[in-house]
């Protein structure tokens, strides 16, 4: 079901952006937000090694917190059964 339409004339806005409903599937969300991640990583001086990178990353897409990135410690052999 569709909101109603706004008022003639009236725009729902935030900052200069104008506020349009949008529908995403999942996995492009989710495509984005690790685009977005290895951005913000990159800008950090924050590049996680290979073997931990996947997890990092899904850490912060799931709680938005990039201090993971600093703070996550792995025991040797642990993502062996990932």
């Amino acid at each position: 079901m569709l909101p109603p339409p706004l008022p003639e004339g009236d725009k729902s806005t935030k900052g200069d952006r104008i506020l349009t409903p949008q529908h995403h599937l999942p996995a492009d969300i989710e495509r984005t937000s690790f685009h977005i991640i290895t951005e913000e990583l990159e800008m950090m001086g924050l590049t996680p090694p290979p073997e931990h990178e996947a997890v990092v990353k899904r850490v912060i897409h799931t709680t938005a917190d990039f201090d993971y990135a600093r703070n996550l410690r792995f025991t040797p052999l642990s993502l062996i059964h990932i």
